[in-house]
């Protein structure tokens, strides 16, 4: 199976079930990053819960654009973007779901709540509605997540030293749980690697367990 099939056939809900998922997808993710922007304005790219977003809301651009493509039999070969958007997948699902469970019970309730309603509505989408769309996609397609992704490391390394840099030129702590104003936090950033490989493991074999037994179900009521 290439990487558009993959990503455009599911044993478990129809193609245009999975259509219509995609579509929302891609609104739900537009309408985080656009409120991300509006509430959060200059700290939004160093907000990781952004970063995510971002990254999500291309892959669910990307995916629907093959999905439409794939539906109408165009026999152009996508092979080059699907796998991008499945990279993309790979790394960036595990690290919304942590970044998600992580936001609800130690920093929402310091969270910046000055728009209101919009505020509110940005924290339900970034860190709930947009997980629930990537989740309920990777329990229904056929590839499999990665065990151990070295892309996950290479991007918390490398927000590590944007949070760095942001911290010794303006002296702003986006995460004070980072503890950047000790003089050991570059080590500190280390111990976020282990954090990162475990998790996705779990991750992994969660939506593995998940996807056998809506597999086993969905067997049984054929029979």
């Amino acid at each position: 199976m290439n990487y558009t099939e993959q990503l455009c056939k599911s044993e478990l809900i129809s193609s245009k079930t999975l259509l219509f998922l995609r579509i929302f997808s891609v609104i739900a993710h537009i309408v985080a990053v656009v409120l991300g922007l509006y509430t959060r304005r200059k700290i939004f790219i160093y907000q990781f819960t952004n970063w995510a977003n971002t990254m999500t809301t291309i892959y669910s651009i990307l995916v629907l654009f093959i999905n439409i493509n794939y539906s109408k039999n165009v026999t152009i070969s996508y092979q080059r973007v699907s796998r991008l958007a499945l990279r993309i997948l790979r790394v960036f699902a595990p690290l919304h779901t942590l970044v998600t469970l992580t936001f609800w019970p130690f920093c929402f309730k310091n969270a910046n709540l000055s728009h209101g309603i919009y505020d509110q509505v940005y924290f339900v989408f970034s860190h709930g509605v947009t997980l629930f769309f990537l989740v309920i996609e990777i329990a229904c397609l056929n590839f499999r997540m990665k065990w151990f992704n070295m892309y996950q490391q290479l991007v918390i390394f490398l927000y590590g030293i944007v949070m760095l840099n942001l911290y010794h030129r303006t002296g702003i702590q986006v995460y004070t749980f980072m503890h950047l104003e000790k003089s050991e936090n570059f080590k500190y950033l280390f111990s976020f690697f282990p954090i990162i490989v475990i998790f996705n493991l779990l991750f992994t074999f969660v939506t593995v367990t998940i996807r056998r037994i809506i597999k086993k179900q969905n067997s049984k009521s054929l029979k």
